[in-house]
């Protein structure tokens, strides 16, 4: 599942130059240039090599290829055997990624245990998606024991660490300067509205963050919903709106809840890649920018 909440991290650098390595292997930068280029199958074959040699983040990428299906068949059960030879090297973004694929189910059984198992190892290492995932297991209860106040901290660490939709689980107490760091609007200032109006985005943000869960299900009717609370907490302009952009754009790359539209898909994601300043965020909406871009496309756009 590709959701803001429990997106597979599939950011890519895109640094590129430099030659093929002295060994006249493909080197990651090669590999990283083909992807952008499209082409997929040659992108795949120099992270194996790259991943072959201990490149933990190329290992994580053969993973995402997998998991995306671009040059090569889709194998989600391959792509958690990628995603953990990454993890066991150390690649952080690849913890959350095996953790993912146990929470949503998408890559085999569902085990949350599993998943709460790898959001520790990356949570560990001040990861804020792990963080911020590991705290909603925690708050619900859903495979481990309920435990409000580990998931309070939790919330607190991923708020910190530039998650904005922690905050909304924050008490009303928690300090001001912590709330703005962790909300960071991209284009407004503090929060001057009247207590109704803030007692509407409260039930916004929890209507937005429950949505997030939602898409796990994916049953018609849940995803319909969580697409109806995506495009609401979208036009709105509190601490969650970019993320539900980018939760939307999945939507409708994918055809879940909505009609698939790639255009649109496209057109949110280069949104929120412009507009965000979490750099996590950021890398999520440029790699879903250039999967629903035709290569042509690909090729020729420039991203923030």
């Amino acid at each position: 599942m590709k959701s803001a909440t429990i997106a597979i991290l599939v950011t890519l650098s895109c640094a590129v130059g430099h030659a093929r390595a002295e060994t006249g292997q493909p080197s990651h930068t090669d590999a990283m240039q083909a992807f952008q280029d499209g082409a997929f199958a040659e992108a795949l074959h120099g992270w194996m090599q790259a991943a072959s040699q201990g490149d933990a983040r190329a290992a994580r990428y053969v993973g995402i290829l997998y998991d995306t299906g671009e040059g090569v068949q889709q194998d989600q059960g391959q792509a958690l055997v990628w995603y953990k030879r990454a993890a066991e090297l150390g690649d952080v973004p690849a913890m959350f990624n095996v953790a993912v694929c146990y929470d949503s189910g998408r890559c085999g059984a569902h085990d949350t245990a599993q998943a709460a198992r790898w959001y520790q190892r990356a949570a560990s290492q001040r990861f804020g998606r792990a963080e911020y995932n590991l705290a909603l297991i925690y708050s619900e209860g859903d495979g481990v024991p309920r435990d409000a106040q580990a998931a309070r901290s939790l919330f607190r660490d991923a708020a910190a660490d530039g998650v904005g939709a922690a905050a909304a689980h924050l008490p009303r107490a928690t300090p001001a300067s912590l709330r703005m760091r962790a909300a960071r609007p991209a284009a407004h200032g503090p929060n001057t509205q009247h207590n109704g109006q803030q007692d509407d985005e409260s039930n916004q943000d929890r209507l937005f963050l429950a949505a997030q869960r939602q898409l796990l299900s994916r049953t018609p009717a849940a995803t319909a919903a969580a697409a109806v609370a995506f495009e609401r907490t979208a036009s709105s302009t509190g601490p969650n709106a970019l993320m539900a952009r980018y939760d939307l754009a999945w939507c409708y790359e994918n055809g879940i809840g909505v009609v698939e539209d790639r255009q649109r898909a496209y057109a949110l994601f280069v949104e929120v890649a412009s507009r965000t300043d979490d750099a996590a965020l950021r890398g999520l909406a440029e790699t879903g920018a250039m999967s629903v871009a035709r290569p042509s496309v690909t090729a020729s756009v420039v991203l923030p």
